[in-house]
């Protein structure tokens, strides 16, 4: 792993980590933008996700605040709520898909 001086990181490697007999290098330039996190709700970015159900009895003040949000489609509420009580985020995509530059915008709620 190596970072180059204008901000670039760069991965070599080889065998077993990618087929025999061959390296790969990938090299990745950051981006310069940074967005906010309404940036990526106004974007559409959450249009399709949907609500997965739990028979939970109890809930505390903010987590009925946090379900409210989420109900009501409200991202930036609710990933400011999730921000604010320390809550386990997993953010996932293949290269390039923009998870280091959504992570900017949770890191900066």
């Amino acid at each position: 792993t190596v970072k180059l001086p204008g901000g670039e990181r760069g991965q070599i490697v080889m065998a077993p980590a990618c087929e025999e007999g061959t390296l790969s290098m990938t090299f990745r330039k950051p981006s310069l933008l940074r967005f906010t996190h309404k940036d990526y709700v106004n974007s559409g970015r959450y249009d399709r996700a949907q609500a997965i159900a739990s028979p939970i009895l109890t809930l505390k003040a903010w987590q009925r605040d946090m379900q409210e949000a989420h109900a009501a489609g409200d991202w930036d509420r609710f990933m400011e709520i999730a921000v604010a009580h320390r809550q386990n985020i997993i953010v996932f995509g293949g290269p390039g898909s923009g998870k280091t530059t959504y992570g900017k915008t949770l890191i900066d709620l």
